[in-house]
């Protein structure tokens, strides 16, 4: 401590004893900027050092003034000796983004993990502002009291609360606890939730009928006529697939999709969803679309999605990363695309930091967007001639990309490392687009008439049998998956260091061409 405050007091001495030095060393810095560096990379150096700075509060390693002192004494060596060149300014910029975003994640977790109120009983109106989620014992209700507290209450399963319902709410604010080495309080603060509520008393007292509460209706509409058109457990995974979530499966099924690494197709992520946008871009231009249209009918697709399951963030997140892998892999400038990507991310974790670390569809997001982005070209150009790539070979090249970046994270979240987890990806993903499809227009025709629902049910019954049976052929297999108590992240920190160092080198030898 004595060190960093003797080296603060040099850097201060210097600062007033040459105050014309000062001024020439900023105006050689500005003419650096305006003569070497482009906007985009100054924008790109800065949300990168952003989100790093975000990733850095979490894993404590410095106090914020340790960090300031460092970062500061890096800058100003590196500036001062390097000064008339790009890269140092560059450098420093990075540094600039990494303390905005280490101070602003400091600021941010300020009093969330303050539970002053715990104990306090409480009763009075409150709305509840999420669709409630099933466990196996409870409904989940996330409700919102006017005066501003949200809490957890736990509901009998079959309580008939929905969004939007107006509740009188009564309970005993209780503090949520950790479990399992799994930070559930933080968890919970990340999707704005205070407090438990204990022995909850809950009656519904009416219905706001706002825009979110009357699509999450329609959404039920929706979901009701899909299992009225099919048969169990194939309208489970139907609904799952359409709105997210597995709670419509049975425990035995749940984890069969563990076991092979496919309880990833149950969540609203730019997994899925750039799966679904590219087939549909795919199927365009097959059938004599141009790019553009093609794109156009994708994007109303994306949006039609997620209005129907309600505009939740994870499914805006995940439209928003659909789009970017879309006007990649259309327009060929991927390293362009990359840097929109980083700056989406900054942006979502300028929105809220906790995401990087306690929403799994956030990782699951950016790491398939990602790899499906820096692999998809390569394999598609230099794997297979570009203008005889069959339909079916370019969807499983984008699953080989996507399954690349987020390996790692499905085994940590899922406990599970699926030695089936490629080829029942591959053997399922292609086909789910599809399957979504028709699903999609069996429940929109049951709305209209549903006799006109009964041919797409059919055709979308047995797409959905035949990835049920070939999860549960997998899932049966011994060797299908091992369990993971403790996960290796030197591991993962080696696999991201061999898969991105694979990528410089293609990069570096410019095998991806005018792609980037």
């Amino acid at each position: 401590m004595c060190l960093i405050y003797l080296l603060e007091f040099v850097l201060y001495i210097f600062t007033l004893l040459f105050p014309m030095a000062m001024l020439d060393f900023w105006v050689a810095i500005v003419g650096t900027i305006m003569n070497f560096l482009h906007r985009s990379q100054i924008v790109f150096a800065l949300s990168l050092g952003f989100i790093f700075g975000v990733v850095f509060v979490f894993l404590d390693v410095f106090s914020f003034r340790t960090t300031i002192f460092w970062c500061s004494l890096f800058v100003f060596v590196i500036v001062l000796t390097h000064y008339r060149h790009g890269w140092a300014i560059l450098s420093s910029i990075w540094i600039l983004g990494f303390l905005i975003g280490f101070a602003y994640t400091k600021e941010h977790l300020k009093g969330i993990d303050d539970y002053h109120r715990s104990g306090e009983v409480i009763t009075a109106q409150a709305t509840v502002v999420s669709e409630p989620r099933r466990s196996t014992r409870f409904l989940n209700v996330e409700a919102q009291y006017d005066e501003g507290l949200r809490v957890l209450a736990r509901a009998p399963k079959h309580d008939l609360i929905v969004l939007g319902d107006r509740l009188l709410l009564g309970c005993t604010l209780e503090a949520p606890e950790t479990f399992d080495g799994f930070n559930y309080p933080r968890y919970l603060s990340m999707r704005g939730v205070q407090y438990i509520c204990k022995d909850p008393k809950i009656s519904v007292s009416g219905h706001n009928q706002s825009f979110l509460a009357q699509l999450a209706a329609f959404r039920r509409a929706i979901e009701s006529g899909v299992t009225l058109s099919m048969r169990s457990p194939e309208s489970g995974l139907a609904n799952g697939l359409l709105f997210g979530g597995n709670d419509r499966l049975s425990d035995e099924l749940q984890d069969a999709f563990s076991r092979t690494g496919m309880s990833h197709i149950t969540a609203v992520s730019g997994y899925n969803v750039s799966v679904i946008i590219m087939v549909i871009t795919l199927v365009g231009i097959r059938f004599g679309l141009w790019r553009k249209q093609a794109a156009v009918v994708s994007l109303v697709a994306i949006v039609l999605f997620v209005a129907m399951i309600g505009f939740p963030s994870s499914g805006v997140r995940a439209a928003i990363m659909g789009s970017l892998v879309l006007g990649a892999l259309l327009y060929g400038r991927v390293s362009q695309m990359i840097g929109a990507v980083v700056l989406a991310c900054a942006a979502m974790l300028l929105w809220n930091p906790l995401q990087i670390v306690y929403d799994v569809g956030f990782q699951l997001s950016f790491g398939a967007v990602l790899g499906i982005m820096a692999f998809f070209p390569l394999l598609e150009r230099y794997l297979v001639w570009r203008d005889k790539t069959p339909f079916l070979i370019e969807v499983i090249f984008m699953t080989i990309s996507a399954q690349l970046f987020v390996l790692p994270f499905i085994a940590y979240h899922f406990q599970t490392f699926s030695a089936a987890s490629l080829v029942t990806n591959l053997l399922v993903l292609p086909v789910l687009p599809f399957t979504m499809f028709f699903v999609f227009l069996c429940a929109l025709f049951y709305q209209i008439l549903p006799i006109l629902a009964v041919p797409f049910a059919m055709v979308a019954q047995g797409l959905l049998t035949y990835e049920i049976a070939v999860i549960e052929f997998f899932a049966a297999q011994s060797w299908s998956a091992v369990e993971i108590e403790n996960f290796s992240w030197p591991f993962t920190f080696i696999y991201y260091t061999v898969l991105l160092g694979v990528i410089w080198w293609f990069l570096y030898k410019g095998w991806y061409g005018d792609r980037i």
